[in-house]
């Protein structure tokens, strides 16, 4: 995630952050869930 985050600084920063926060996103809508089920 960090790396991601460091490569996304070096390049586009908007557009590699917004692919970086929508996986980010993702994994805690798949932890939730975990935690619901």
């Amino acid at each position: 995630m960090r790396r991601v985050v460091a490569v996304g600084m070096k390049q586009n920063i908007g557009m590699d952050y917004l692919v970086w926060f929508t996986q980010g996103m993702r994994l805690e809508n798949l932890l939730w869930t975990y935690r619901i089920a």
